[in-house]
């Protein structure tokens, strides 16, 4: 029953953990209770119940909470904006260095979203190429990138 309500196994494990202990607490095979399997059916069901309650509570609270922290102030949105264009000016630069036929098949690379069959097509080079072009911007602009 309780897997089919929660779906977690684990889950379930603890809840049925605690409802034995609840269950030896308060004594319940002591209580005259005319249909006792009946009586602890719908205990355990409320049991689970319960504590799936609980815990979609404690998501929300955590949920709530890491919003709450992850909201980073003004200023260090525009330190980081600032980065991120001195970042993108440093690239510019780098790939402002490459060879026209090596800016040209990054661009159509990673810009367009092509891909290296569609790129030798469209240039007629080969396809190894077009890879050995590629490979030999990225090793130019990362030099050229930590040089700037």
């Amino acid at each position: 029953m309780g897997m089919r309500l929660s779906g977690q196994r684990e889950f379930t494990k603890d809840v049925i953990q605690s409802f034995f202990v609840e269950v030896w607490e308060k004594q319940v095979w002591e209580k005259e209770v005319e249909y006792m399997t009946a009586y602890l059916h719908k205990a355990f069901y409320r049991k689970v119940l319960a504590e799936m309650k609980k815990q979609r509570r404690r998501a929300e609270v955590s949920m709530e909470e890491s919003i709450e922290l992850k909201i980073p102030s003004y200023e260090a949105l525009l330190i980081e904006l600032q980065q991120n264009e001195a970042l993108q000016q440093r690239l510019n630069q780098a790939i402002s260095q490459l060879p026209d036929q090596q800016r040209m098949v990054l661009n159509m690379r990673f810009q367009e979203g092509m891909n290296y069959d569609e790129i030798a097509t469209q240039t007629g080079n080969s396809r190894q190429t077009i890879y050995n072009q590629i490979h030999a911007a990225v090793k130019k602009m990362r030099k050229n990138f930590r040089e700037g």
